[in-house]
């Protein structure tokens, strides 16, 4: 972390071990003062607390972090909450209770410069402490807390991330990554650019492990795989899942569509029924928020598509 403290030494020193109802003396008594009079809590601990004029109108803002410094099975500090005050005089005003109001907590919070502004924006990592890294962006216009990006993998299989690519520690663009195996091993980035106000998408890549594909074994993952495989436009994978002969008669991107596959793998939005089942056939109804299909497998060997076709009910 490397948070700006501003004329708070003691403070900076016990950071790690006092709770917020228990603050030492400091050079700053208005904050102080503020936070044993309105954030009592003895169930945190004062984690950091990050000083700047975010916006650039001469009043300083301040984000108190607070959570646990350690916590068993987690890998970083769990912050619970980010208070946003502004330094009015000799005391301060709230601008938001709690800055992340997500599923998962904060790791870290610092400060950040964007390409094309002149402003500082809050940077908040999100995380579940173990397996994967989200971020949050936010800006600070007159009493308003802005947030321009805020995103954390919903299966805990991606990243979320900004992008300096000058190194001048100024950056441009935000990174939404996600990776996916039920093809085989992908990850999707999508991008977005800063434009001076807010980011815009400018893009989307695809990047593949080494390996080959291997062909699932249930017939609800061959239908989750056909869908990503269509999606990816994996070609040499659409033929493996499909029989020879094969009726395709629906788009099944209509039923998870581009939307929701750059988020998460198809079997997040799908439920089944199986309507016919023995040995060598299944015919399996699956359903989404944007529809239904039905989808018919033949097994010689491994189980494949041999028919796929809308049903409207």
């Amino acid at each position: 972390m490397n948070p700006t403290i501003a004329n708070i030494p003691i403070l900076l020193m016990l950071a790690l071990t006092l709770s917020v109802s228990s603050l030492p003396a400091s050079e700053d008594n208005a904050l102080e003062t503020y936070l044993n009079a309105n954030y009592k809590n003895d169930n945190y601990e004062l984690i950091q607390i990050l000083t700047e004029d975010f916006d650039g109108d001469g009043a300083e803002e301040t984000v108190v972090s607070y959570g646990y410094p350690s916590k068993s099975g987690y890998n970083d500090p769990v912050i619970e909450e980010n208070l946003l005050l502004r330094k009015e005089g000799e005391t301060y005003i709230e601008l938001k209770e709690n800055i992340y109001e997500g599923g998962y907590y904060v790791s870290q919070v610092d400060k950040v410069k964007l390409d094309s502004s002149d402003k500082w924006y809050i940077r908040l990592t999100i995380t579940n402490g173990v397996s994967f890294s989200g971020c949050g962006v936010y800006g600070i216009e007159g009493d308003e807390l802005r947030v321009y990006y805020q995103g954390a993998s919903a299966i805990a299989r991606g990243d979320d991330y900004l992008i300096d690519r000058d190194e001048d520690g100024v950056y441009e663009r935000v990174c939404q990554e996600r990776r996916y195996h039920d093809v085989q091993w992908h990850t999707i980035r999508q991008y977005q650019k800063w434009n001076g106000s807010e980011f815009l998408p400018s893009g989307t890549g695809i990047s593949y492990s080494a390996g080959e594909f291997v062909h699932p074994q249930e017939p609800k993952e061959v239908i989750e795989a056909y869908i990503e495989a269509v999606f990816l436009n994996l070609e040499k994978e659409i033929g493996q899942l499909l029989s020879e002969g094969a009726e395709i008669q629906a788009d099944v991107l209509e039923l998870c569509n581009e939307d929701m596959l750059i988020y998460s793998g198809a079997e997040m939005y799908l439920d089944y029924e199986v309507l016919e089942r023995n040995d060598t056939k299944q015919v399996i109804k699956a359903t989404s928020e944007l529809g239904t299909m039905h989808f018919e497998l033949v097994h010689d060997g491994k189980w494949q598509i041999r028919r796929v076709y809308r049903v409207t009910e």
